[in-house]
C-alpha cells in the first residue's frame, strides 16, 4: 500500500493511525505515480499515470465532491445523456461545441492555485502526485526510480482530474458569458 510523503504527514498530523486501517500491512512512501499508458482505440494508447494507493483513495473523495457541486448546477457528470442532446442540437442549430485533445494533461497548476480558494487547492495539492516515473514497480520498490516533476495539476488516473477539469470548463464558459442554462461540459 502506497502513499506520498507530503500526504502521509498530513494525515499523521491528524491523528491517523494506518495500523487501524491496514493491519498488518507497511506503508511504502513514494515520490510520485507510476506513468504507463492503456488503450485508448484500436490504433492508440493514452498515458496514464497509477496513483499511490491511499492517494487514489482521497482524490476519490475530492472527485466525488466536485461532483455533486457540479450536479447542483445542473452538470451530471454520471450520465452524458444530456451532452449527447446537447451536440446533436448544437449541430442542428450551427452552435459551437468544443472537444479538446489531451484535455486531462492540460490543467496547469499555477491557474488552478490562483483561481480556486486556498483551501480547496491545498486539498487538490496534498493528495496530487508532484512526480511521476517511467520505471517499474521493482525499481519503485528497491528505490532506484528516476522521477520527473509535473507542472500540471493531475494526469488521467488520478481520483479527481475529470471532475476537476469538468469545473474547470464549466467556470470558463460561464466566465465567457454563456449562459448556465445552456452550457453543458463533460470532462
Amino acid at each position: 500500500v502506497s502513499i506520498t510523503l507530503p500526504l502521509a504527514r498530513a494525515l499523521a498530523s491528524q491523528g491517523v493511525r494506518y495500523n487501524d486501517c491496514i493491519p498488518s500491512q507497511a506503508l511504502q512512501l513514494v515520490p510520485g505515480n507510476k506513468v504507463t499508458t492503456v488503450r485508448k482505440n484500436i490504433s492508440t494508447d493514452r498515458t496514464i499515470a497509477m496513483e499511490p494507493d491511499i492517494n487514489c483513495f482521497m482524490q476519490r473523495s475530492i472527485g466525488t465532491s466536485v461532483a455533486k457541486c457540479l450536479y447542483r448546477v445542473g452538470i451530471d457528470l454520471r450520465d452524458q445523456t444530456l451532452n449527447q442532446r446537447a451536440c446533436m442540437t448544437a449541430e442542428r442549430f450551427k452552435r459551437a461545441t468544443v472537444d479538446l485533445k489531451n484535455a486531462s494533461n492540460s490543467v496547469v497548476l499555477m491557474p488552478v492555485f490562483k483561481l480556486f480558494p486556498r483551501d480547496w487547492f491545498d486539498l487538490l495539492a496534498l493528495t496530487r502526485s508532484e512526480r511521476g516515473t517511467f520505471d517499474d514497480r521493482t525499481a519503485i520498490k528497491e528505490g532506484r526510480a528516476t522521477w520527473f516533476e509535473y507542472n500540471m495539476l493531475s494526469s488521467m488516473g488520478n481520483g479527481y482530474t475529470f471532475e476537476v477539469e469538468s469545473l474547470l470548463f464549466y467556470a470558463t464558459c460561464i466566465a465567457c458569458g454563456c449562459p448556465d442554462y445552456d452550457t453543458y461540459v463533460y470532462g
